[in-house]
């Protein structure tokens, strides 16, 4: 039975375990899966063009495959074409899949940085301050509404850039989608912006509450980001 070269790539990190059995089932040695998965973002394996096509059926969206190797040996059937089988199989065209805390964390930090500076610059122009106290004469209600206004303005550029690009600013500049993950990684993004405005209260508890939650953020992409289900993909340029 002819042999191909395959990578896999799984598009949903929920979906991990189905594929798992799914190749044990198949007789596919998977002992370096999850390795695999972490370092390169895909699983290296061979399979028969038959397997292919089952596995395909079987899982359908939640994986990717890529034929990378048509070679065949020479003492098995030749009688195969391996472009009907790449028809049958959703490709990979030459991107990669970046499994990175650092990259992530990157990414979230210089679009919040962006988007709090056109905030600033915006409030400093039209003098927002004393817009609200023109309307509210109480001057811990207005720094309290004003903030509120800054987050809620925040978060709408997250969630409106994110949804028309799938990506962040700097993201869109080098050419990298967030593939997975993208409710997870908006909600850091949010989380960034509150620890922002709580670090610039005046009240010293929340300024320390707001150290806290920049460094649970920290924390929780670098040590705990294959539990966000956060995933990056690198397109070719």
């Amino acid at each position: 039975m002819a042999l191909l070269n395959v990578r896999l790539y799984i598009k949903s990190k929920e979906k991990t375990m189905d594929v798992l059995y799914a190749l044990k089932n198949y007789g596919v040695d998977t002992k370096n899966l999850f390795t695999q998965l972490k370092e390169k973002g895909y699983f290296e394996l061979k399979l028969a063009n038959e397997l292919i096509e089952k596995l395909q059926n079987e899982l359908g969206d939640a994986i990717d495959l890529k034929i990378t190797d048509t070679e065949i040996k020479k003492s098995e059937n030749k009688n195969i074409s391996v472009e009907s089988i790449e028809t049958t199989i959703k490709t990979v065209k030459e991107e990669k899949i970046l499994q990175s805390p650092a990259g992530t964390l990157v990414l979230l930090l210089f679009d919040v940085f962006v988007i709090l500076s056109i905030l600033e610059i915006f409030s400093k122009s039209i003098d927002l301050t004393n817009l609200i106290k023109s309307i509210i004469h109480i001057d811990a209600i207005v720094l309290i509404l004003e903030i509120i206004l800054k987050i809620a303005v925040s978060f709408i550029f997250i969630k409106g850039i994110l949804d028309i690009a799938n990506t962040t600013i700097l993201g869109k500049f080098l050419n990298v989608n967030i593939e997975e993950g993208k409710k997870n990684f908006s909600l850091m993004m949010y989380l960034v912006v509150i620890s922002y405005y709580l670090l610039n209260s005046n009240l010293i508890v929340l300024k320390y509450f707001g150290l806290f939650l920049l460094t649970f953020i920290i924390i929780a992409v670098f040590f705990a980001y294959e539990y966000l289900g956060i995933a990056l993909r690198k397109h070719k340029d």
